[in-house]
């Protein structure tokens, strides 16, 4: 079995097929995470408005009584 000799050309097609690779699994964990972070940012804002719901709801409550 003979030995591959590399050229220079092997070498930027390779490098270029790992730059491809490399955005491609940047692209994928982006659009893995996206719907996390978007349910996190969901739920905070439900919990923003529970908790300015109740402050409006015992204010009500202070003034009635």
């Amino acid at each position: 079995m003979t030995p591959q000799v590399r050229t220079t050309q092997d070498q930027l097609e390779w490098d270029a097929f790992k730059q491809q690779v490399e955005t491609m699994l940047k692209a994928f964990g982006t659009l893995l995470f996206l719907p996390l972070i978007l349910l996190a940012a969901l739920a905070v804002g439900i919990r923003e408005g529970i908790v300015a719901g109740a402050k409006a709801a015992l204010g009500a409550i202070e003034r009635w009584c």
